[in-house]
């Protein structure tokens, strides 16, 4: 089962891909999976990070993706702009 077969089983099908153009460059995305992991909640994941391997302060690398889930409705737009901001330096 890939990573995104394993979202949608747990969350459902993603109801809208974020179109971040410094990110679709690397091949990443942010998706949005309604009423997910809670009814009138919602959940952002990333899809491909995790080919981009992340530096900790020890110098090793992981592999990671982020998800972020939220009950409020109006901080959805700040979370994917923040998201996109953070991923985008990768």
């Amino acid at each position: 089962m890939n990573y995104l077969d394993h979202l949608e089983q747990h969350c459902g099908e993603f109801s809208e891909a974020f179109p971040i153009e410094e990110l679709e460059q690397k091949n990443v995305q942010i998706l949005k999976f309604k009423d997910a992991p809670f009814k009138e909640t919602y959940t952002i994941a990333s899809l491909g990070l995790l080919f981009h391997p992340l530096q900790t302060e020890d110098d090793s690398l992981m592999h990671q993706e982020i998800m972020m889930s939220a009950e409020q409705p109006d901080v959805q737009d700040e979370i994917i702009i923040y998201s996109g901001n953070w991923l985008s330096t990768l």
